[in-house]
């Protein structure tokens, strides 16, 4: 069985660009040995590493691992801002996130 976990991580690893192929392979074939003292399925750390792959190499996959969310994201997808917009909404982001927490805490 725990060949198929190690083939399994082999293919995670060949999707990888080939500049850490060699690193990442190595550190998910030592979390497959670790994952029997860690009390983890060793189908977890094979299926995981699969998982991370896109977000590790993302001109493979989607151009972004991760969806942007939030109003800086939608005003950034939704306009063509100068790099003084963006500092602007990022600067009203951060201060309307500060207000909130001073709020929740007082």
């Amino acid at each position: 069985m725990n060949r198929i976990w190690r083939l399994v991580i082999f293919v995670a690893s060949f999707l990888v660009d080939a500049e850490s192929r060699a690193r990442h392979r190595e550190q998910w074939l030592a979390d497959l040995e670790g994952a029997a003292e860690a009390d983890i399925a060793p189908s977890g750390v094979a299926f995981g590493a699969l998982r991370t792959v896109p977000s590790i190499n993302p001109t493979r996959g989607a151009s972004m691992p991760i969806k942007p969310i939030g109003p800086l994201a939608i005003a950034l997808k939704h306009t063509n801002p100068g790099r003084r917009q963006v500092a602007v909404i990022a600067v009203l982001a951060a201060t309307l996130l500060a207000v909130g927490i001073v709020l929740l805490v007082v």
